[in-house]
């Protein structure tokens, strides 16, 4: 049983301007509402943090003004029967605390607390606004009865009027001939009437013989409709999702949402596609603090079409596709285990083949929803489309120098089956399980600079075919940091110990074109390799004061002018050397990329350059009660350019003697350039370029550009560029043998959104300039209202191009 709302004294002002619409136009464009209105249709809402309410400012109100009495004011006041009733006319107004009573007239009884108003009446009982031609009211239960009324509920932004209205006890309304609405003006651009209606406020409104409107022209007739009138979550339909697809041909997906309590709450979405059939989704959601939550969402899908052959494969990825059946199982949850300090995290993503996600990548069930929800509520997110599947299971602690992991570690490779390589040919490694242990970094004496970390593992490492057994290892490092008089000095040697137990020996290697399967047999049992860092880094600044150049006044004339009044220049130059032996590890067990690290024998050296401005405000601060205000400059930093360059020396590749007929020596390394320029708050440039020292050509670029100086006009863009054999240099020398030389890339990102009054339009386009062809495009018309949005979109993309129109109305769909 719902338990009712306590009544309110909670002021909240009415609109300062009513806008008046012009809406008749819409009739058509609105008219597929007829298909959604047959039950109520609620917002929802994230869940809040913690289970606890917060208390309500309107209780507290209610016992600030118990107590106190009505005080009546007006033009003209007549005592009649001895002081048991007052008359008032002209400009009434009848107030306790924070509530009030106004009219052109009013006879008031004090013995009762009962109040008769007549003319221009505006009343503040509770939490809204009530304004009629003629009213009585009980103001000690707070009931009473208006003609031909209005009620303003500025939570959730609803007018209700009727022809008479009666005020129960509590905040329950009941109407004749009623009419809502969430628009201002006097004629709405949309309005459902009904003969009767019951409205209570933070619950519903029950209309029978309603009719839904658009300006004042009926579409849709209803012989019973519910409406919410509430702000806090509340269980109905959403707002549904269709369009038209290529692939799917028309389609509809209408979700259900339902609150289990404050903290948790559960949705269902039921889509038909013309082309492919049903799908049902259901997701679950909790939040009982700030660190205990969880996010599942499941979906099955009986698909009429199959993909028998890879030319059917409707993405063009080459696979076929045989299962009639689909699913897609994703979740995310953090918390602590039970009362104790250990805190677990967990994710979850299982599909039925490869093509699901890309399949059904927009909508509410989508897997572009899908990844929004999760990184907004975990800030962590799925892996992409393309991508083998991740699932993961931790349980971690840490003390003040150490911390302790405990995992499970799962990945799909979605690809394998179905008509394809069987999943027997799987050669993913699945860490079930893994411990993780490590020693923070600290000192080892208190006033010796010599500092110690480490970091150790051990798992058992299982796949379908390839390699098996346990791997463990050990990885200490020593550091030194010493600060000497210009310069700062940091020096590491670590040494990484990894022991290999091998259960079942076979050949799985990174590089399998270039090894025949079954030779080089993976059986070593362990491997040393030892590192060495060091770095050696400075910093040098100039300061110039501006102030006198553009001088700012302290005063009241000058309140919020401002003006650059300082700039710093900082040279941060920087060496660094690292070395890692060049240790054979062809026989080691492949499971991780670790398992496999390269030598290195490199010098770099690097320089960079910021230049950070000082802006000074004119802002004025409030004296104290009785006094003047004063006036100030508040100053804020901002680094406007930002500029990295480096190079550096491989002395590996100076030596090398492997293949040198066919690559050239090149032990410089490219030119490393990173820029960032931000002159201005609405306008970015950043930029990164590689160059080779040797033949002067760039071999990578991107560049990036931000730009917004309008309400109306925001754009940004990419640009990116890579070389056949970019990655060349970074290829060592007992792996020559794994390059293959691609063609040159060259992609372009542009969003625009441009908006005018209630207009925007907004465009979003991938696009390889090789090709010419756009591989990603998204085209987006809303028409924005007061008490309405319209929006028409479009989407394509290399595996279908679909075509959507929506409408939003606050309060009914949000």
């Amino acid at each position: 049983m719902r338990r009712r709302a306590r009544p309110s004294n909670r002021i909240i002002l009415p609109p300062a301007v009513r806008m008046r619409m012009n809406s008749r136009c819409l009739m058509l464009t609105i008219f597929c509402l007829c298909l959604l209105m047959a039950l109520p249709p609620i917002a929802a809402a994230e869940p809040a943090e913690s289970a606890k309410p917060a208390p309500d400012p309107s209780r507290l109100a209610d016992e600030n003004t118990a107590a106190q009495i009505w005080n009546l004011q007006a033009d003209t006041l007549t005592n009649l029967g001895d002081g048991s009733v007052l008359e008032a006319e002209g400009n009434v107004f009848l107030q306790r605390g924070l509530e009030y009573l106004k009219a052109d007239y009013a006879r008031y009884y004090p013995a009762t607390d009962w109040v008769y108003l007549r003319g221009s009446v505006e009343v503040r009982l509770g939490k809204d606004i009530i304004k009629s031609k003629e009213a009585e009211f009980d103001l000690r239960s707070r009931t009473g009865w208006l003609t031909d009324g209005d009620i303003f509920m500025e939570g959730p932004h609803m007018y209700f009027s009727g022809g008479r209205i009666i005020k129960h006890q509590g905040d329950r309304y009941t109407f004749n001939q009623a009419k809502i609405t969430a628009c201002d003006g006097d004629v709405p651009a949309w309005s459902v009437t009904a003969d009767e209606a019951a409205v209570e406020i933070d619950g519903y409104a029950r209309l029978h013989r309603s009719a839904f409107q658009i300006a004042d022209t009926p579409v849709m007739f209803s012989p019973f409709m519910i409406v919410p009138a509430k702000t806090t979550r509340q269980s109905g339909l959403l707002m549904p999702d269709y369009g038209i697809s290529n692939k799917r041909g028309l389609y509809y997906t209408q979700p259900y949402f339902q609150v289990i309590d404050d903290s948790r709450d559960i949705s269902l979405f039921a889509t038909m596609m013309e082309k492919k059939g049903v799908m049902g989704n259901v997701r679950y959601r909790s939040q009982t603090t700030a660190h205990d939550k969880i996010w599942f969402m499941a979906g099955i899908h009986s698909d009429k079409n199959i993909a028998r052959l890879p030319q059917d494969d409707p993405t063009g990825n080459n696979l076929a596709r045989t299962n009639w059946n689909r699913y897609w199982l994703r979740g995310m949850a953090d918390g602590y285990l039970g009362d104790s300090l250990w805190r677990y995290r967990a994710d979850l993503d299982f599909v039925s083949d490869q093509n699901y996600l890309r399949e059904f990548g927009s909508g509410p069930i989508g897997f572009d929803a899908s990844r929004r929800s999760t990184l907004n509520m975990f800030g962590r997110d799925l892996r992409e489309d393309d991508q083998k599947r991740l699932s993961t299971g931790i349980l971690y602690r840490d003390w003040e120098r150490a911390g302790l992991v405990m995992s499970m570690r799962y990945e799909q490779d979605a690809r394998l089956g179905r008509g394809n390589t069987p999943s027997g040919q799987d050669e993913t490694v699945q860490q079930l399980p893994r411990l993780d242990a490590f020693l923070y970094k600290g000192r080892i004496i208190p006033d010796l600079p010599l500092e110690a970390e480490m970091q150790a593992n051990t798992a058992y490492m299982h796949r379908q075919k390839g390699t098996r057994g346990g791997r463990s290892e050990l990885y200490p490092r020593l550091s030194l940091p010493w600060d000497l008089r210009y310069a700062s000095l940091l020096g590491t040697v670590g040494w990484r110990q990894t022991f290999y137990h091998t259960t079942t020996a076979s050949n799985t290697d990174p590089v399998k074109p270039f090894e025949p399967s079954g030779l080089n047999r993976q059986t070593a049992s362990y491997r040393s390799l030892p590192d060495f860092d060091l770095q050696v880094y400075t910093e040098a600044g100039r300061t110039w004061n501006l102030a006198s150049s553009t001088p700012l006044k302290a005063d009241k004339e000058s309140i919020g002018e401002s003006g650059w009044t300082g700039l710093r220049h900082r040279v941060q130059p920087q060496i660094r050397y690292r070395y890692t032996p060049s240790v054979d590890q062809s026989k080691n067990p492949f499971y991780l990329p670790d398992d496999r690290l390269t030598s290195s024998n490199e010098l770099t050296y690097s320089i960079t350059n910021v230049l950070t401005r000082k802006t000074s405000t004119v802002r004025q601060i409030p004296g104290k009660e009785g006094e003047e205000p004063t006036y100030a400059l508040h100053d804020a930093y901002r680094d406007v350019v930002w500029w990295k360059l480096q190079a550096g020396y491989d002395y590996e590749e100076a030596g090398r003697k492997k293949y040198r007929d066919t690559y050239s020596r090149r032990p410089f390394t490219d030119i490393y350039s990173e820029l960032e320029v931000r002159l201005l708050s609405w306008l970015t440039y950043s930029n990164k370029t590689y160059l080779s020292p040797y033949d002067g050509e760039v071999s990578r670029y991107d560049h990036n550009l931000a730009f917004n100086p309008w309400s109306w006009l925001s754009w940004s863009g990419g640009y990116s560029y890579r070389a056949g054999r970019y990655e060349l240099q970074r290829l060592k020398a007992e792996r020559y043998e794994e390059i293959r030389p691609e063609s040159s890339l060259r992609l372009m990102h542009n969003t625009v959104r441009l908006a005018y009054d209630a207009w925007s339009l907004n465009f979003e386009e991938y696009r390889n300039l090789r090709t010419h062809d756009a591989y990603d495009q998204s085209v987006s018309l809303i028409y924005a209202a007061q008490c309405y949005r319209l929006i028409a979109r479009m989407v394509s993309n290399d595996t279908e191009t679909s075509f959507g129109f929506f409408v939003e109305l606050p309060g009914l769909f949000e």
